[in-house]
């Protein structure tokens, strides 16, 4: 089922929700909630708890990219601009393959997690000076989600997986090139809950918008009603 919102034509918001690469984006759906799984039962382990029931996450990225003041982009993108372009992809059969230093400059600004079990609340965080997963138990516990004894390489695993969703699956198909040329920020808020029921047709939309003819905002959302994830691009 597809939701569309006000941009300049619902018509045109249609037309780029339905050339999302649907089947590839579910598959990486699922690479991203078995990851997710994965980490729940690292929480449960280590916490010894039952089994979680259900997790609100929120992951900031920011995008490092070439400063592009007096150079028009380069051709593909067929797009001239004053503002921070990627450089870090090569073409081949007349597909975008992003590199390791494209995933390498996009790098968090928070993440915080919640994890619900029948015990109550274990609340996460990542601490930047560190690069570590600090939580916090319900009975005021603490303990690191990743360290040497207990390897969890969740931070690097999510980080990509997000930015394939993005870029393979929504932005490259949807001939959305010249945002992905634009936007510095990621803000994905991720929510599972075992009470919902899986939806057979996930709820996919997409809500733009503009400022003086410009870029200002993208947001992609997908409900399956267990899983959801929103994107949002600034």
């Amino acid at each position: 089922m597809y939701y569309q919102h006000p941009y300049k034509s619902s018509e045109k918001i249609s037309e780029l929700i339905k050339e999302i690469n649907e089947p590839t984006l579910r598959y990486d759906i699922k690479d991203l909630k078995d990851l997710l799984n994965k980490v729940s039962k690292k929480v449960e382990e280590i916490a010894h708890i039952s089994k979680i029931k259900g997790y609100d996450i929120f992951i900031g990225l920011h995008r490092n990219g070439d400063k592009n003041d007096n150079k028009p982009m380069k051709s593909v993108y067929n797009k001239s601009g004053h503002y921070y372009r990627i450089t870090d992809f090569f073409i081949k059969n007349d597909y975008y393959y992003l590199t390791k230093d494209f995933y390498s400059k996009t790098r968090y600004n928070y993440l915080t997690s919640d994890f619900y079990s029948e015990e109550g609340v274990i609340s996460c965080r990542l601490d930047q000076l560190i690069g570590k997963i600090r939580c916090n138990s319900y009975d005021d516990k603490l303990f690191r989600l990743s360290d040497s004894l207990q390897s969890c390489p969740f931070l690097e695993d999510a980080k990509r997986k997000i930015l394939d969703i993005l870029h393979y699956d929504i932005l490259y198909p949807g001939e959305l090139t010249d945002i992905v040329n634009q936007y510095r920020n990621i803000i994905t808020n991720i929510s599972g809950n075992l009470k919902n029921q899986t939806k057979e047709n996930p709820e996919i939309s997409i809500n733009m918008s503009t400022y003086n003819n410009k870029f200002n905002e993208f947001r992609f959302g997908y409900d399956e009603g267990i899983f959801k994830i929103e994107i949002t691009l600034l």
